[in-house]
């Protein structure tokens, strides 16, 4: 009960503690009113008081609604990697266009407590909270998971580990998120990854029975046989026996890349390349050259740079298109260009047409959430085109559909029987390449084949226990429908559940990592210009000054906060 007259509150709803208490206000005015001025000044106070406890609804309103605007801005800003300092630029943003749209109501949108120390601590909570339900989720007894691990320099020169999980629970629902990461001050072998991963299983109590498989890069520290991360792993989880340890298939595919003969006429197409781009007064006319012809006229000469993702199949392209005006610029220049040699030029667009076809084969592997039999598929479907193409050179076959460039340059040159048993050679270098690298994977070929296709497997080869019941699947017409429909491994064994051998066989395989896909765009994001991680602050922003990683992989939303994001 309130009093109208003085605002104080009573506990009790007794009619003589309220006579009592008004007696206290004998000598107000309002004792002096009788009959409708006393009914009117009554009605005064009360609606005085429920404008006042409107207008504190609407201010608390307002403020819930202005700290769910503060975390859902937050949260976008993480989930695409941007630094924390942006939100000050979003907000002048707001300001302008609400004073031209609602200039009323501009003074609201200045409140917003939008500033980089906020942004800060809102993605600490939400990536708390979104680390806070994965490891709810990886705890239990029943769930399989696979590690990927990327190391890494920050720009203090210590090496960070990021470590990915992507783990499949009992009822088929797959997780892939940033698990942890840990930074390496000292050296950085293999027993000191070994010992800050087995700091991460306790710190999250993960259960390392579960863990089914490891994908890593082909450093001797991760794969080294003795005293690499994944042989340490091992020797000391018995139990691990079968564990399952993959070299990163777009790891390898690159290493597959760079093993391409015809180094020298690479390297002599670079020094082309390098001698315009290098020097800014040439670039400068070469590119005034381009722009006297309408077909050059937005063109230029791309800066080659051996990094990981660089397409070098465009960079040779775009030397062979534009050769004729590198030749010119080199005449001006007076300077001799390899450009003007046939050979060179024959195997210029033999080098181009192959790394085109590689660097297809790169894209196609790239991406997060990739199923690893399905990258092993696309690996495999490539080494048959090698060998189709190799069967194509022996023949002097040279169509434009399989070599473009190097069609084009021989009816330039009028060489119809020409002998290529130079590129017969660097075919045969690809294949053994391919077959080499890839071997970890054509030992886990059967296995991957049951979780994926299982319709397809010779059940004689089959493991015991599962030959019953890939008799009952291959008789089972709409299990097969779906397989030979390519639906989703996952949602396809979700449902089978009259085959719980396989289910909890596929449950294994479908959690394996292929890439280390979100480690590569880690580091490309960091290379791009973002501020770069340090190991000097606070964890779930992730010793990262700039943005948090945590939210920028989660796949999980967060929840139970004040915040309803989508």
């Amino acid at each position: 009960m309130m009093c109208l007259l003085c605002n104080t509150v009573s506990s009790t709803l007794k009619k003589a503690n309220a006579n009592k208490h008004y007696l206290t206000h004998k000598e107000h005015t309002y004792f002096a009113l009788e009959g409708e001025s006393r009914k009117a000044a009554l009605q005064k106070l009360k609606n005085e008081k429920h404008h006042q406890e409107a207008s504190f609804s609407v201010f608390v309103n307002q403020t819930s609604a202005a700290v769910a605007v503060t975390y859902k801005i937050a949260h976008i800003l993480g989930k695409r990697g941007k630094p924390f300092s942006d939100v000050e630029i979003i907000k002048e943003c707001i300001v302008e266009a609400v004073s031209m749209l609602d200039p009323r109501n501009v003074d609201k949108y200045k409140q917003l407590p939008l500033s980089r120390r906020t942004v800060t601590d809102r993605q600490h909570e939400l990536a708390q909270n979104v680390t806070e339900q994965l490891h709810t989720i990886i705890q239990n007894e029943d769930v399989y998971f696979s590690i990927a691990l990327d190391e890494s320099m920050d720009k203090t020169d210590s090496a960070q580990v990021l470590y990915f999980i992507r783990a499949i629970t009992k009822d088929f629902q797959c997780y892939e998120e940033l698990l942890a990461f840990g930074t390496l001050t000292g050296r950085t072998r293999g027993a000191d990854i070994f010992e800050n991963f087995k700091e991460v299983c306790n710190k999250l109590q993960l259960n390392v029975s579960n863990l089914v498989s490891v994908c890593t890069d082909g450093a001797p520290s991760m794969r080294g046989k003795k005293e690499g991360f994944v042989a340490l792993l091992k020797k000391e989880n018995l139990n691990l026996k079968k564990l399952i340890s993959f070299h990163c298939i777009l790891h390898q595919q690159n290493l597959c890349v760079k093993s391409t003969i015809l180094q020298d006429t690479l390297d002599r197409t670079i020094a082309i390349v390098n001698y315009i781009r290098v020097n800014r007064m040439r670039h400068r006319e070469f590119r005034q050259m381009l722009s006297l012809d309408e077909e050059t006229y937005s063109v230029d000469l791309p800066y080659y740079c051996k990094v990981r993702w660089l397409s070098t199949g465009q960079v040779l392209i775009k030397v062979l298109s534009l050769r004729r005006q590198i030749l010119n610029f080199y005449k001006e220049q007076g300077k001799q260009c390899d450009l003007s040699d046939e050979v060179f030029l024959r195997n210029l667009a033999f080098l181009s047409d192959m790394m085109t076809k590689q660097n297809n084969l790169n894209i196609c592997l790239q991406g997060e959430t990739r199923y690893i039999y399905e990258m092993w598929q696309k690996i495999q479907v490539f080494r048959k085109k090698l060998s189709f193409f190799k069967t194509l050179l022996c023949r002097s076959e040279i169509s434009a559909q399989h070599f473009p460039e190097l069609a084009k340059m021989l009816n330039e040159q009028n060489c119809e029987n020409k002998i290529f048993d130079e590129y017969v050679g660097v075919l045969d270098c690809l294949i053994e390449e391919y077959t080499n690298r890839f071997s970890d994977f054509d030992e886990h070929t059967p296995a991957m084949k049951l979780a994926f296709e299982p319709h397809l497997i010779d059940i004689s080869e089959a493991p015991a226990e599962l030959q019953m019941e890939l008799i009952d699947l291959g008789e089972d017409s709409i299990i097969k429908s779906l397989f030979n429909a390519k639906k989703d491994p996952i949602e396809i064994w979700k449902n089978a559940v009259e085959y719980p051998c396989l289910r909890e066989h596929a449950r294994r395989l479908l959690s394996c990592f292929g890439n280390c896909w979100k480690g590569y765009k880690e580091e490309g994001l960091r290379n791009a210009g973002c501020e770069h991680f340090t190991v000097n602050h606070r964890k779930q922003t992730s010793v990262y000054d700039s943005y948090c990683p945590f939210l920028q992989y989660a796949l999980l939303k967060p929840n139970g906060l004040s915040y309803s994001g989508s």
